[in-house]
């Protein structure tokens, strides 16, 4: 029986390796297949909730909301309107004017020019909208629409071109775009004055509320004489927010919100420097393989233990990256890490639970702590003698020879003891008992127990007649 155990045992240990090795399989199966966006991002709203703040200021929008449209019945509307508020803004002390509105088309040539000379005179940075489009439907080939002739000569060039997911999702912004060899830095990256490689994005800090980005209305703009004070030193960006005008997309956390506004987004994440680093899926899946596997090779815990501790580690990962994105460190991924870790804790448990199955064939605790009370009970009558659990439902011990002359009350004595409840585990049970005697052996002891449950008697001296008919 030692040796049974001993080697289901040493088996559980081998197989206690197995979940570990289908847990990282899947793990690496998830990062292979790029699957878990669904998660990440809801994830991602989880930890912007946590970290909310509110936006630098230094960002003003002057939106073309519904109330400035029905300034003037048409769009596109006249250029001089743009020209005054450039003129407008200036007085106010602004440092730096951006539109979002395409001014790829010409109007009429005085209007074109009111807002080339506004252009010219402004001493507040002014930067002009491109953008990356099909040249026709069904086409794979590009052109960029860049401002008129006019409009260039005195403004800065920036690219207003985003690039929803798979799913619509407005989540990341690059850093610029390059078309016909030729590199446009984005908007954003223009207002916030940071620079970054054409060809990555960054993750949009959705930690930031939209709603805390100051805003004024365009028509206020150019009707105002007396602009806020607070606009001095502030970087205005221009564009539509009205629901007529389109130009809207969703983002995870936001919904769908104007284009404005996520370019506004996108800029207050590079003037934070939330634009972060992504160090991607496998860090946090490898130190996670790696704890897991030296906890296992210690061979000092246990599997509730080593379930334990990739639970508590789940926590961890979240609180450590909370903690790098909240000092603005890096951000990294932690789905395929939790991924490997449910799929550890399940078939941990579920190993756990097949080996106990298989031990309990051989072990019954509840026996095994039954036959300890009931030792302890009987320590009272057979104070210096060994008690034996010698089959599955029966003890034995070595009565010494003065007792021999009183078997009879021995045996009273014994069956007192098993009056009240023995206790196995947290069960109380009420056990009944024969006695068989022998002189000579365990085994002609056992089979005159036998026999005095077969008569019905609570004690009985072993016999050799009935010894053929056991």
């Amino acid at each position: 029986m030692k040796t049974l155990l001993t080697s289901i045992r040493a088996t559980a240990f081998r197989l206690t390796f197995l979940p570990w090795i289908l847990a990282l399989t899947a793990g690496l199966a998830l990062v292979s297949v790029n699957v878990g966006l669904d998660v990440e991002e809801r994830l991602g709203d989880v930890r912007a909730n946590i970290l909310a703040k509110p936006a630098s200021g230094q960002v003003y929008i002057a939106e073309i909301d519904a109330k400035s449209l029905e300034m003037v019945d048409r769009w596109p509307w006249p250029r001089a309107y743009y020209a005054k508020a450039i003129e407008k803004l200036n007085d106010a002390g602004v440092t730096l004017i951006a539109f979002d509105i395409d001014f790829s088309s010409r109007s009429t040539e005085t209007e074109d020019q009111l807002l080339a000379d506004a252009i010219d005179k402004s001493d507040a940075t002014v930067i002009l909208p491109t953008f990356r489009q099909r040249a026709s439907n069904g086409q794979h080939e590009f052109v960029e629409s860049l401002p008129i002739d006019v409009l260039q000569k005195n403004a800065f060039l920036a690219s207003v071109n985003v690039s929803p997911d798979s799913r619509g999702q407005l989540n990341r912004y690059s850093y610029g775009t390059t078309t016909a060899g030729t590199t446009r830095p984005s908007l954003a990256s223009m207002i916030a004055e940071v620079a970054g490689n054409i060809d990555q994005s960054f993750a949009i800090d959705q930690s930031i509320d939209p709603t805390t980005i100051p805003r004024l209305s365009f028509v206020d703009l150019i009707n105002s004489n007396n602009l806020p004070p607070e606009l001095r030193g502030k970087k205005i960006l221009i564009g539509a927010t009205a629901i007529e005008l389109g130009d809207r997309y969703p983002m995870s956390r936001f919904g769908v919100l104007p284009g404005v506004v996520i370019q506004a987004l996108a800029s207050e994440t590079l003037i934070s420097g939330t634009n972060l680093g992504d160090l991607g899926k496998f860090p946090a899946l490898l130190l996670s393989a790696i704890l897991i596997l030296v906890c296992i090779t210690t061979r000092k815990i246990s599997s509730r233990g080593l379930v334990w501790i990739a639970f508590v580690w789940v926590f961890v990962l979240v609180g450590l990256l909370l903690l790098v994105e909240y000092l603005r460190l890096f951000t990294f991924s932690n789905v395929p890490a939790f991924f490997f870790l449910s799929v550890y804790m399940l078939s941990q448990k579920l190993l756990t639970t097949t080996t106990a199955l298989k031990t309990s064939q051989y072990v019954n605790e509840s026996r095994h702590d039954l036959f300890q009370n009931l030792a302890r009970r009987f320590s009272f009558l057979a104070q210096s003698e060994n008690i034996y659990h010698v089959d599955s439902d029966m003890i034995a011990w070595l009565v010494k020879k003065e007792y021999t002359s009183n078997i009879p009350g021995h045996f009273d004595t014994a069956s007192a003891l098993l009056q009240a409840p023995i206790m196995a585990q947290e069960t109380k049970i009420k056990v009944d008992m024969t006695f068989g005697i022998s002189s000579q052996t365990l085994d002609e002891s056992k089979i005159a127990s036998e026999q005095a449950l077969a008569s019905g008697i609570r004690w009985t001296w072993h016999d050799h007649k009935f010894d053929h008919a056991i």
